[in-house]
């Protein structure tokens, strides 16, 4: 055959032709992706497979094609898709690249596949006691009912902190409120309202209603009383007529039928006793005289009738020789006059107990005490002689209105209390305790104070209940000198008295007097449990006197005591040291809380210190 034949016969594949036609010595130039003698074969791309990540690859001509994972693309399928670009992720959240895949890392509050769901924090509802629950972004906030507060509205209020409750009532505790529990004699809401126990008025007989907490006091027409001014004075009991006369009993007063041959308001008078009405008025004279075996001076009170045509008048006096007391005593052994003062009182030599059974005119005149539940009346100076505690008193019935009121309210809780009333002067602590049923002790120097004293308690009819001493207290026994100022009664003022001032003359009027000790007193007073009111002024003398007074606290069981803070503020530190060390607390009320030790020189007006129970 032919060498053309042969060409003939062969066949070239895929469009290979030959490059050496004339001979068996031949080869194929073959088109890319075959090879072989003829160009028959194609050749397989795929091994080694070039494709990554476990792609499959599909042979092709002069070519392959990877088939991909999911996750992967690229000729090779080399290139790891990134499932975050563009950020599939909501509100925020962070994209994490994975293969074929991502994770989105929430913010809070959020939740699902791309963080697209806002989380419920409201389910469960953690809000309580029926509070609604609003959702938030990661959180919640609770919309409590009236009386709960909290994150969950789980605190019930305290609405009693700090408490509404007004004048010490008791504030009970509830939901979205509260309830006070007020104290007799107050109403509201608050207890912010004092009930006014004058309306309607129960008082009787005209008597003017005075408003208190948790009462009142009626302030009784002249003839009457009882706690509503219900009662008409008998005042034919005890039978004020003498000689046998009859009493007929009025309203504020009385009128004695007379038995023949007597006369007078109360029938007093007989044919003996005519002659004393051409006799001018009482007055007192005041002399010092000499107990019988006594060696120290007792100041006595005499009572002197003078009259124009009888010139009944004290002795001559005798002026003082010499400074000493023996000579004092000499010149007054020869003045025995009626004495005015009771000389029962024998185991304390210069205690001077006055006595009420003496008549004493006086021309002060004579008001009733305000808020007092019976009618009691203090007798008072003329308001130009004394512009200060009269004068007050008269034109508006009031004095140490705090410190009174306060001293009132204390006598009223405690009954076993008795009154030791240092500085009684005309006696408005001393009356007050003994209309209120206690026992008193007043003390009292001043003999200007005297008459009108005495008339008070007559009227009052407190003879039994107040005893007066007309002493003047000093740390030790000695002569002190009394003095008044000018038009202010409540002025007087005690100092130590030296030689030259112990005089006959001045003893004689007593503008010297001896004094009593403490001790002298503690161990006269006739009750032991007390409350003490202290008002009195030493210059030049012993200006912390209160602070010396051990013998009187350690003897008698002072409960209380009142006294005006003012008065002794040059001493305050030495009182509130004499007091603290005996475990007393000051108050300005007797059922308040305490004041501050260390505030005291800012304490004002009246201060009660109190005996700690538990001391």
């Amino acid at each position: 055959m032919t060498y053309r034949s042969l060409l003939s016969i062969r066949e070239f594949k895929h469009g290979a032709t030959c490059k050496d036609k004339v001979s068996d010595n031949y080869s194929c130039s073959y088109p890319p992706g075959y090879n072989g003698k003829n160009c028959g074969i194609d050749i397989n791309e795929c091994k080694p497979n070039p494709c990554k990540y476990g792609a499959s690859c599909m042979n092709e001509v002069n070519g392959y094609t990877c088939v991909c994972k999911p996750g992967y693309e690229g000729k090779n399928c080399e290139i790891d898709i990134n499932e975050c670009k563009p950020n599939p992720c909501k509100y925020g959240a962070s994209c994490m690249n994975e293969v074929n895949g991502y994770t989105c890392v929430c913010k809070p509050g959020y939740e699902g596949k791309n963080c697209e769901i806002d989380i419920n924090e409201c389910k469960p509802n953690p809000c309580q006691h029926g509070a609604s629950c609003m959702n938030e972004v990661n959180g919640y906030t609770c919309v409590c009912k009236p009386g709960y507060e909290g994150k969950n509205c789980e605190i019930d209020i305290n609405e009693c902190k700090p408490n509404p409750c007004k004048h010490g009532a008791s504030c009970m505790n509830e939901v979205n409120g509260y309830t006070c529990v007020c104290r007799p004699g107050y109403i509201g809401k608050k207890c912010e309202i004092d009930i006014n126990e004058c309306k309607p008025n129960p008082c009787k007989h005209g008597a003017a209603c005075m408003n208190e907490v948790n009462g009142y006091t009626c302030v009784c027409q002249p003839g009457y009383n009882g706690k509503n001014c219900e009662i008409d004075i008998n005042e034919c009991k005890p039978n004020p007529c003498k000689h046998g006369a009859t009493c007929m009993n009025e309203v504020n007063g009385y009128t004695c039928v007379c038995k023949p041959g007597y006369e007078g308001k109360n029938c007093e008078i007989g044919k003996l006793q005519k002659n004393l009405k051409n006799w001018t008025k009482s007055k007192i004279s005041k002399l010092p005289v000499i107990e019988s075996g006594k060696d120290d001076v007792i100041d006595k009170t005499v009572v002197l009738l003078s009259d124009s045509k009888t010139n009944v008048s004290p002795p001559n006096q005798r002026k003082r020789t010499n400074n000493t007391s023996s000579s004092i005593r000499k010149q007054l052994k020869e003045h025995h006059q009626p004495k005015y003062y009771n000389s029962t009182i024998e185991r304390l030599d210069n205690i001077r107990v006055y006595d009420w059974s003496l008549p004493v005119w006086s021309n002060s005149s004579c008001i009733p005490l305000k808020n007092l539940h019976k009618t009691t009346y203090i007798c008072l100076f003329d308001p130009k002689d004394d512009v200060n505690f009269s004068r007050s008193l008269i034109e508006t019935g009031v004095w140490d209105k705090q410190l009174l009121r306060e001293f009132k309210l204390l006598l009223a809780q405690k009954q076993d209390l008795n009154l030791l009333d240092i500085g009684s002067h005309l006696g408005l602590y001393s009356l007050t305790a003994a209309m209120l049923g206690h026992n008193v002790v007043s003390v009292e120097p001043f003999n200007k104070l005297f008459p009108a004293f005495y008339k008070s308690v007559v009227m009052n009819k407190f003879q039994k209940r107040i005893t007066l001493l007309a002493n003047a207290i000093s740390s030790k026994k000695e002569f002190v000198k009394l003095s008044y100022e000018d038009k202010d009664m409540t002025s007087a003022t005690v100092q130590s008295a030296n030689e030259e001032e112990i005089t006959i003359e001045n003893i004689a009027s007593q503008k010297v007097i001896p004094s009593i000790t403490w001790k002298d007193l503690a161990h006269f007073v006739p009750f032991n449990k007390i409350v003490l009111k202290y008002d009195i002024s030493f210059r030049n003398h012993n200006n912390n006197l209160l602070t010396e007074a051990s013998d009187l606290f350690s003897t008698l069981d002072v409960q209380y005591v009142f006294m005006h803070w003012n008065h002794f503020i040059l001493d305050a530190g030495n009182i509130v040291a004499f007091f603290k060390s005996r475990s007393y607390i000051p108050k300005k009320r007797v059922f308040g809380k305490p004041l501050k030790l260390s505030k005291f020189l800012k304490w004002k007006g009246g201060i009660i210190w109190e005996k700690d129970s538990r001391a």
